[in-house]
């Protein structure tokens, strides 16, 4: 092995390792800080559709994999088309997902909120 290749690897599970810590320090700080000042944990509760969510991704990103193959086998532009089509359907079957469980609330995106609303 090379030194360029021992030292990335060790940067690879450096990294990992730090971003693990830090993740659950902050954490723990969050969740201390929560108790101290009586406030309610429910921020921490897991998404139950979290499968519906993963799946719905995944089978977008299947979609846009069989489809960026199809311009791929059109347009011969080797990777630009499989990728690109990967984000667009991926990127629209989480739209959909925020649109049909969580209701439309992109529709009050950017208005503007009313004094009176605060109470």
């Amino acid at each position: 092995m090379y030194a360029s290749e021992i030292l990335a690897t060790i940067g690879a599970f450096t990294t990992i390792i730090i971003t693990v810590v830090l993740y659950f320090r902050t954490r723990h700080r969050e969740r201390l800080a929560l108790i101290k000042y009586d406030k309610n944990a429910s921020i921490f509760k897991s998404d139950s559709r979290l499968g519906i969510k993963l799946g719905l991704l995944m089978v977008a990103l299947g979609v846009g994999l069989g489809v960026g193959s199809f311009i791929d086998f059109i347009f011969h532009c080797q990777p630009v088309g499989v990728f690109t089509a990967m984000m667009i359907c991926g990127g629209f079957a989480l739209l959909k997902y925020n649109n049909y469980f969580q209701g439309s609330s992109m529709s009050n995106f950017g208005s503007t909120v009313e004094p009176d609303e605060f109470i």
